[in-house]
């Protein structure tokens, strides 16, 4: 029954924007005018590459608009003229029924030789499932000289009952010679906001977050892994699942349950690192998977949410004694965490010796986080 929702979906936007698995990196290919499929090479390398993915759209119509810079170096004293192909994935490819129109995966596909549009043709390579489309187009590289090659295209997300999702092929790119010097992949949101709700996971987990980009950089890439990013589903009028509400509904209940000693005694690091906390680090676990937020891998996860925690804990301190906060996530926070009542007559003086000891020592151990 799944199968078949996802078929009926599939028909619905593929007419607009096609839709299918994974696109990928330029490589050699034999092109018989009917068939393709990629060939290695001892000539040429590529020296450095640049993708930049726009995500757009909204509700369950995502789509993804690429564009690709690659340098390309040619390591020969002879002309080597080739055909070069762009592969794109197409899972849905023998779904078609019969009587219905094949589109190719991509649209709007361009290729760019030196500046100059060439003529891209659209072959087939059925032995592989999905079964792969090749864009292909002929190029000369000159004698131990660089040339670039842009491509630009648009395609729809691939699209199930929880999730949409793009997949970059950086696997092709081991079919030139040697390792590809640069690569920098940078998958673009909107907004922060708009990246840390929809983004699921990311793969590999060697990412950055700046702004609202998610940003791979590679130095001497020998491709062994794709490029994935998971969203959850959103419907137009909100998000279907959004992790960030969860860790703010798994930490109020951690802050409900605990005891305040913030007023007793001075805080040591197994109070601050939340490594050393059993009852946060085994929410932290859970989320890997599915919180972006501003992170890259699983010990820089833990550190952005230990910095959250820090702030709560600092100034949990405050709302023991009726502070009002500006913050309006502080303000629902503690009001969730229970026994929060803000009034006008909070006065600093009446924090205690160790809660006010307890305040600098956290403030510090936040600025050693942020310093890694």
């Amino acid at each position: 029954m799944v199968k078949q929702v996802a078929i009926v979906v599939f028909a619905l936007l593929i007419s607009s924007y096609g839709l299918s698995a994974a696109y990928g990196n330029d490589t050699f290919v034999y092109d018989n005018g009917r068939t393709a499929y990629p060939i290695n090479t001892d000539k040429i390398r590529m020296a450095e590459e640049k993708i930049i993915v726009m995500m757009l759209g909204d509700g369950f119509s995502r789509k993804a608009k690429v564009t690709c810079d690659f340098i390309f170096e040619n390591i020969t004293d002879k002309e080597v003229s080739a055909k070069i192909g762009f592969p794109a994935e197409d899972q849905y490819y023998h779904d078609i029924g019969e009587g219905e129109k094949r589109y190719p995966p991509l649209r709007d596909f361009v290729a760019l030789v030196d500046g100059k549009k060439t003529q891209v043709n659209i072959r087939t390579q059925e032995d592989k499932y999905p079964v792969l489309y090749w864009y292909t187009w002929d190029v000369t590289f000159p004698p131990s000289r660089r040339i670039t090659i842009r491509n630009v295209y648009e395609t729809g997300l691939s699209l199930s009952y929880y999730n949409q999702w793009f997949t970059y092929i950086l696997t092709t790119g081991a079919n030139w010679k040697g390792p590809i010097g640069h690569s920098e992949v940078e998958v673009v949101y909107d907004s922060v906001d708009e990246l840390r709700k929809r983004v699921k996971s990311a793969s590999p987990d060697n990412f950055k977050i700046s702004g609202s980009k998610i940003v791979w950089d590679f130095i001497n890439l020998i491709p062994k892994e794709n490029i994935q990013v998971y969203e959850n589903n959103m419907d137009r009028e909100g998000y279907l699942s959004d992790p960030t509400h969860r860790l703010f509904e798994r930490l109020a209940d951690f802050f409900r349950k605990k005891e305040y000693v913030g007023g007793k005694r001075d805080y040591t690091e197994q109070d601050l690192d939340i490594r050393k906390i059993n009852g946060i680090m085994s929410f932290v676990q859970q989320m890997k998977n599915e919180y972006a937020g501003n992170v890259k891998s699983g010990e820089q996860l833990v550190t952005e949410i230990n910095l959250m925690y820090l702030r709560l804990l600092r100034n949990e301190v405050y709302a023991k004694h009726g502070r009002y906060f500006d913050s309006e996530y502080l303000r629902k926070f503690f009001m969730k965490v229970g026994g929060y009542n803000s009034g006008p007559e909070f006065n600093e003086a009446s924090l205690n010796a160790y809660e006010r000891k307890n305040v600098e020592s956290i403030a510090a151990f936040e600025g050693k986080l942020k310093k890694h």
